[in-house]
C-alpha cells in the first residue's frame, strides 16, 4: 500500500528540519506529550529545576559548550492559542489517514454514525466512541498479527514489540521508521526534562525481549546523547559490578526494582551512597502518587502504523497544573496515581495500590516497602486483606503495635478499613519488571494457597 498525500503531510511535520545536535532534539516531530517531564510508559518524571543554559566541559576540545535548558524549546514553550491550533491540524491530518486507510475505524465510525467532516478539532472528539483494549485484543485474535487496526503495508513495519500483558492477553506493537523517530523524539523530551544530558551514563534496566518498554526505551536514552548501558533484567550482582565499573550515575527501571537492587547492594557491605547513581528514570508502573480523580484518554496525533482514537489507557491521574510550569514550559503537567483496572472500590471509596504503597512507606522503619492486596471475592467490599512484609531487622517479637499502625494509616489516609497480614522478610517475590499488587484470587483457580 502507498502512502498517500494524505499521510505525506504528516511526514513532512515529522521530518522537517531533521538534525540531532546533543541537546536540540529532532527538530520538528511534535509529537503532544501529555505534559512536561511525562515518560513514555507511565514514569514518574518531573522537570529537572528551573535553571538557566549551563555550560559543559568537553574533553579533548577547546573550551565549553553551551548546554540547552529545553530540548525541543519551540514545541516545550509553545503557547496555548498555538497548541490548540497545532493539535487541530494534527487531528485533521490524523483522522484523514485513518478514514482512509484503517478498516477498523472505518467500520467503527460507520457503525457510531460519525462523518469525517463532522469532526474538526478535539472539542469534537466526544462524538467518536472510545477505543477499548479489549477491542484491540479481539481485534488481534481476528486478524493476526497486528489486526485490522494497523494502517499501513507490512513492508513499512520495521518493528514488532509487546505489551506487557499484565491486564490481560497481551498486544503486538508495530512501528514503522515515522512512528519509531516519533517514539524517540517524545521519550527524549521527557528524559531531558528529567535531567538526563549527554554527560549521563545510563544503564536501562528493562527486559529487552518483546516488550516495548526495553528497546525503545534505550533508544529514546540514546537520543538525549547520553551513554546508555543496554543490562536488561537479572543479574542484579552483576549490575551492580557494571554500576561501579562503568561509573555509572543514572539507572531507567520500574521503581519497584529499586528495592530488590538496594538489598543487593548492602549484601555486598556496600554504602548505597559510594555506588555512585545520582539520578534515577522509573517507569513502566506508577511509582509514586497519591489518591486522585481523572482518567487519561490517548490521542495518537501522529501514528502510521497503528493509530488509535479515544483511546482508554486506564491510568488515572491528577492534574498538577495548566499554567505556565516554573521552568518555563507550557503544558499541563499531571501524576499518574494508578490504574482503573487495579483500583478497587471499598464502601464506595476508591483505593488505588500506589497510594497504599506511599502510606506504607511513612512506616518504612517497620517494613520493607513489599506489600500485595489479596482479594478474594468480586465486589462489593467491606474491607481488604493487605499482606505487608516486615523490615529486615524486625523480628516477631519485635512487631508489637505495627499491624494497628498499618490500619490507623490506612483508614486515616485512605479512608477505608484494612485487615493487615505480616509476613518475614523476604516472603514476597521481587520483580525487575512490572510489580503485581493486587492478587485476585477468585480468578485463579486452585490458587487458594496464596491465601
Amino acid at each position: 500500500m502507498q502512502v498517500s498525500r494524505l499521510y505525506d503531510k504528516l511526514m513532512a511535520h515529522l521530518m522537517h528540519n531533521q538534525e540531532t545536535n546533543s541537546g536540540t532534539g529532532v527538530q520538528g516531530a511534535e509529537p503532544l506529550a501529555g505534559g512536561a517531564g511525562v515518560s513514555p510508559e507511565s514514569s514518574s518524571f518531573f522537570c529537572s529545576p528551573p535553571q538557566e543554559a549551563s555550560f559543559e566541559w568537553m574533553s579533548g576540545m577547546k573550551g565549553f559548550r553551551m548546554e540547552p535548558v529545553y530540548w525541543n524549546e519551540d514545541i516545550e514553550t509553545m503557547q496555548p492559542a498555538a497548541l490548540q491550533q497545532l493539535e487541530n491540524e494534527y487531528l485533521r491530518t490524523q483522522l484523514d489517514y485513518i478514514w482512509a486507510y484503517s478498516t477498523f475505524y472505518q467500520a467503527r465510525f460507520a457503525e457510531a454514525g460519525v462523518k469525517r467532516e463532522s469532526i474538526r478539532t478535539m472539542a469534537d472528539l466526544p462524538l467518536l466512541p472510545f477505543t477499548e483494549k479489549d477491542e484491540c485484543r479481539r481485534d488481534q485474535h481476528e486478524h493476526p498479527p497486528f489486526g485490522s487496526y494497523l494502517a499501513t503495508s507490512q513492508e513499512q513495519v520495521i518493528r514488532a514489540h509487546k505489551t506487557s500483558g499484565t491486564t490481560g492477553r497481551a498486544l503486538y506493537v508495530a512501528l514503522t521508521r515515522p512512528d519509531r523517530n516519533l517514539m524517540n523524539e517524545c521519550a527524549a523530551r521527557s528524559y531531558w526534562a528529567s535531567g538526563l544530558r549527554p554527560s549521563d551514563t545510563v544503564v536501562h534496566c528493562l527486559n529487552y525481549r518483546l516488550w516495548v518498554g526495553g528497546f525503545s526505551d534505550h533508544e529514546g536514552l540514546e537520543t538525549t546523547g547520553a551513554t546508555a548501558v543496554p543490562f536488561g533484567v537479572g543479574q542484579t550482582t552483576l549490575l551492580i559490578h557494571t554500576i561501579r565499573e562503568l561509573y555509572v550515575n543514572a539507572i531507567s527501571a520500574t521503581p519497584s526494582y529499586m528495592l530488590p537492587l538496594l538489598e543487593a547492594v548492602l549484601a555486598q557491605g556496600l554504602n548505597p551512597r559510594d555506588v555512585g547513581l545520582r539520578k534515577g528514570f522509573f517507569g513502566a508502573e506508577p511509582g509514586m502518587s497519591e489518591a486522585g480523580v481523572r482518567a487519561r484518554v490517548e490521542e495518537t496525533l501522529l501514528k502510521e502504523a497503528q493509530p488509535l482514537v479515544r483511546y482508554r489507557a486506564r491510568d488515572v491521574v491528577r492534574i498538577l497544573g495548566t499554567g505556565p510550569c516554573a521552568c518555563g514550559r507550557t503544558s499541563f503537567r499531571f501524576r499518574i496515581l494508578g490504574r482503573s483496572d487495579d483500583m478497587l472500590q471499598v464502601r464506595g471509596i476508591n483505593v488505588f495500590p500506589t497510594a497504599v504503597g506511599n502510606t506504607l512507606a511513612h512506616l518504612s522503619n517497620q517494613l520493607s516497602g513489599e506489600f500485595q492486596i489479596l482479594v478474594d471475592h468480586p465486589p462489593p467490599h467491606q474491607y481488604l486483606r493487605v499482606r505487608v512484609e516486615l523490615a529486615q531487622n524486625l523480628t516477631p517479637s519485635q512487631v508489637g503495635d505495627v499491624p494497628q499502625r498499618i490500619s490507623q494509616a490506612l483508614r486515616e489516609q485512605l479512608s477505608f478499613r484494612a485487615e493487615p497480614e505480616l509476613v518475614p522478610y523476604g516472603t514476597l517475590p521481587r520483580t525487575e519488571q512490572k510489580a503485581r499488587r493486587v492478587i485476585k484470587t477468585y480468578e485463579q483457580p486452585g490458587s487458594k494457597e496464596l491465601l
